[in-house]
C-alpha cells in the first residue's frame, strides 16, 4: 500500500536496523606498544556488518580491500601477506541517533570525477538559462522534468540509483555506491505507480535523508558540485538531479526538518 501520510522519522527499512556496534581496524605500525584502531566509514561499517550477518567469510570494500570475517583480518587483493586485524565492538545504544556532523554540509570538496562530459545535449540552452537560479532542484525539474510529462516517483528514484552507480565507479567507489543504491532502490516499491513527487512516500523520503547524512563519496560529491551550481553540466544534472530533488521536495513536506533543509546546499538562495 502506498504511503499517503509522513510517518514519523525512521519508518525506511535501512532506518529500523539496529546499529549498536562499530568495526575497527588495526593501523599500529612499527613497534609501537600501544595499538591504534581506526573506525571503518559508516557504510563499510554497514559492508561489513552485512557480510557478517549474511554468514559471508569474505567481503570487498574500496580501495581493494578485503574483510575476511572468519579470521578477522583485512588486506588487500594485491599484497595477501600485510594483513590488519580488525574487530567488531559492541556500542552501549544505537548509533543512528548521532548528531549530524557539520562537515556533512562543510567539507572540502577534494573528490574529482572522472566522468567523460560528453557533446552538448539538445537541452544545453535550458541548462544556460536555469544555471544561474543556483538550485538544483529546480534545474532538475525545468530541464529533466518538464510539464506536460511529469515522471513519476518510481522513475526518478531509479535515475537516482543509477545516478549513484555512475558517479561511485568514476571515483572508484563502486562498493559504497552499490551499498547506496541498494537502500534506495529497495524503498522503490512503497511508491505505486503513478505516484508523484507530492505524494512521496516517507519510506523513500526518510532513505533520502540517511543517504545523504552517511559519511560516503555521495554527500562530498553532491556538495562539491553544488558548490559551483553555475558550471552544472548535463551529465553532472542527470547523475544527481534527480536524488537532490526527491530530498529537497521530501523535506518541504517534512515537518522539523527546517534546519536540515538550511543546510542543504541547493536549499538557500545565498549559497
Amino acid at each position: 500500500m502506498m504511503a499517503t501520510k509522513f510517518s514519523s522519522f525512521g519508518s525506511a527499512p535501512v532506518l529500523l536496523r539496529p546499529r549498536n556496534f562499530q568495526w575497527y581496524w588495526n593501523s599500529t605500525q612499527g613497534s609501537r606498544s600501544t595499538e591504534e584502531w581506526q573506525k571503518y566509514s559508516n557504510v563499510e561499517n554497514e559492508i561489513i556488518e552485512d557480510a557478517l550477518q549474511e554468514n559471508k567469510v569474505e567481503v570487498e570494500i574500496d580501495g581493494g580491500y578485503l574483510i575476511n570475517i572468519k579470521y578477522q583480518v583485512q588486506y588487500t587483493k594485491y599484497d595477501h601477506k600485510k594483513q590488519h586485524s580488525i574487530k567488531r565492538f559492541q556500542l552501549s545504544k544505537n548509533s543512528s541517533a548521532a548528531r549530524l556532523r557539520e562537515e556533512r554540509f562543510a567539507v572540502p570538496m577534494s573528490l574529482a570525477t572522472n566522468t567523460v562530459f560528453h557533446a552538448e545535449t539538445q537541452f544545453v540552452d535550458e541548462l544556460d538559462r536555469v544555471r544561474c537560479w543556483g538550485d538544483i532542484s529546480r534545474i532538475y525539474d525545468c530541464v529533466e522534468n518538464p510539464c506536460p510529462h511529469k515522471k513519476t516517483v518510481r522513475h526518478i528514484v531509479d535515475e537516482a540509483v543509477q545516478g549513484m552507480i555512475k558517479e561511485g565507479a568514476a571515483l572508484n567507489k563502486e562498493h559504497e555506491a552499490q551499498w547506496l543504491a541498494q537502500q534506495l532502490g529497495s524503498v522503490k516499491h512503497y511508491a505505486e505507480n503513478g505516484t508523484n513527487v507530492e505524494n512521496l512516500p516517507a519510506e523513500i523520503g526518510d532513505t533520502l535523508i540517511h543517504i545523504y547524512t552517511r559519511d560516503s563519496f555521495w554527500f562530498k560529491r553532491i556538495n562539491g558540485v553544488l558548490r559551483e551550481i553555475e558550471t552544472i553540466t548535463s551529465e553532472q544534472l542527470k547523475d544527481l538531479g534527480p536524488f537532490c530533488y526527491l530530498l529537497h521536495q521530501y523535506l518541504q513536506c517534512k515537518k522539523n526538518t527546517v534546519r536540515l533543509l538550511y543546510c542543504l546546499p541547493w536549499a538557500t538562495s545565498d549559497r
